[in-house]
Order: structure tokens, then sequence, then C-alpha cells
């Protein structure tokens, strides 16, 4: 089943959109250009349309299979003479011309009876724009009727929204054709860490995208709560498994709060304390000594 198509969303900060050197930071450049190409239709940029049939026919061509027959001829003759229709209201014969070329009857191979019915419609409907083009571009009248009465009856509302269906579905099966790794299969597939982190380096020379990008996503929620706790176990449990060192714990310098009294705190130096440990061995030696000699 193909995924809904996008409704307009408002991020937190009131904007829906980001600047696109920002935007060049998070997505795929093949993301990138697939939400290009939904908001030309989106936004009926007909003339953009012979761009979004170049690019749907160039990847249907490389990946065969991305799309049916039915499907890419209904999606690129679609486009393409809708951007036709559009050059004939101000006719430009050599333009439309080149633009004609790539209108051809398409090659389908329907097995069952009503899907070659629909080829065979598909077919005929070429031909008759085939037939049509030349009238608009010598006929002034005609061209001023067409426009008046079949224009919006035949490429009005009904036909945008077919389209958009069409490339909406082409978008979403290149998209399932091209998922984006996630960090282990990047890390895999990298090759060359030095030369991919100086060229993506170059990002860091404009904090200020940097920035754009990380509020923008921030609002979104994507990210979870960071958790002290986990970190905080991880850290002790590697400091446990070190290598265990025996000392003897001192005392230095414990100056208590709660001592109001006391007016001067003095710091004892390593050589103090060996010397007083020193004196203190001597002390119970001599003490040890003496008592020997009493019970004498």
């Amino acid at each position: 089943m193909a995924a809904r198509m996008p409704k307009a969303n408002v991020a937190c900060t009131g904007e829906s959109s980001l600047p696109l050197p920002a935007l060049k930071l998070l997505a795929p450049p093949v993301r990138l250009v697939s939400a290009a190409l939904w908001k030309v239709m989106k936004e009926r940029d007909v003339m953009q349309y012979g761009i979004v049939e170049e690019f749907v026919t160039s990847a249907c061509d490389t990946v065969p299979g991305l799309l049916t027959l039915k499907h890419q001829a209904k999606l690129t003759l679609g486009l393409r003479a809708r951007l036709i229709l559009e050059l004939c209201k101000q006719p430009d014969p050599e333009t439309i011309a080149e633009h004609m070329k790539r209108i051809q009857v398409p090659v389908l191979h329907s097995s069952s009876a009503v899907n070659k019915e629909r080829d065979i419609r598909i077919q005929d409907a070429v031909r008759d724009f085939h037939s049509l083009v030349p009238v608009l571009l010598t006929d002034k009248v005609m061209r001023t009727s067409f426009f008046k009465e079949r224009f919006p009856v035949d490429f009005g509302p009904r036909y945008d929204q077919e389209l958009e269906k069409l490339l909406w579905e082409f978008l979403i099966r290149l998209d399932q054709l091209l998922p984006v790794p996630n960090l282990a299969q990047t890390v895999s597939w990298l090759s060359e860490a030095p030369p991919v982190l100086e060229e993506c380096a170059q990002a860091s020379t404009q904090p200020q995208l940097l920035k754009v990008l990380l509020q923008h996503q921030s609002c979104l929620g994507h990210l979870e709560t960071a958790d002290d706790n986990s970190l905080c176990a991880i850290w002790v449990s590697c400091l446990k498994r070190q290598p265990k060192v025996k000392v003897e714990r001192l005392q230095l310098c414990c100056a208590s709060h709660q001592d109001q009294n006391l007016t001067k705190q003095r710091c004892v130096s390593p050589v103090t304390i060996k010397h007083n440990s020193v004196s203190t061995r001597t002390q119970r030696n001599k003490a040890s000594t003496s008592g020997s000699d009493d019970k004498e």
C-alpha cells in the first residue's frame, strides 16, 4: 500500500520549511530531488513538468520494473502533454516541436482483455494529441475555443489530481529502492574517511546553517530525553573492570565546615606524611621494648 500524500506541517517555530543549504545537511540528495519534484506538482509549476518527466523516464529506464509500462506511459505522457498545451497558449513552433518528439505512442503488452482495451485508449489519445497540436499552432480561432471550452474539462483539476497520484506512487517506489542507510551501514560503505571528512567539514564553516537545522529538528521531537543514569552505569561498569590497585587511604586537610573554632588549616605534604609514619612506627617499637623490660 502506498504511503499517504503529505499534508502541510507546521514546526514549533511557526515555520514549515528549512533554508535549502540547511536542508542539504539533512536530506539525502535523491530524497531532496523527490521532494522538489513533488513541490513542482503541488504548486502546478507546469513549465517545470519537462524536468519532472525527464527524471521519471531516466529512473525507469535505469531500473526496469520500477513502474509498470502503463503507469510510466500515463505519467510521462501526461506531464509532457500538459507542458506542451501550456506552451500552445503563446505558440513557439520550434520549442513545441522539440517537446513533441518526446510524445511517442507507447508499446504496451497487457494480457487481459480489459487491460488491452485500456492500452488502446492510451495509444489513441497520443495519436489524437499529435493531431491536435498542429491545429492549435495554426488556427487561432480553434486555439481560443479549445482553451475556453475543452481545456478546463479535459485538463482541469481532475487531470492534475490524476498526475499527482501517479507521481506520488513513483516517488514512493523510488524511496523504497533507495532507503536512507543507518549509521552502521554508512560506516561499512565508507572506504576513505579523511577525504570525506574534509569535504563534509565544509558545513562547519557555516555554523548558522547547522544551528538552524538542529533547532528545527529538535522542535519535531525526534530525540529522546538524555538519561545520565544509563551513561553513568556504563561508565561505572567500565571502571569496575579495570585492574585494582591497593593504595593507602590518607586524610589530607579535612576541613570541617561545622567547626567554627578552627582558625587554621594545615596541609600535610607527602614527605611529612612519610616522616610521621616512620616516627609513629619508631614510637610503637620503643613502647613495645619498654613493656618487655617491665615484665622482666
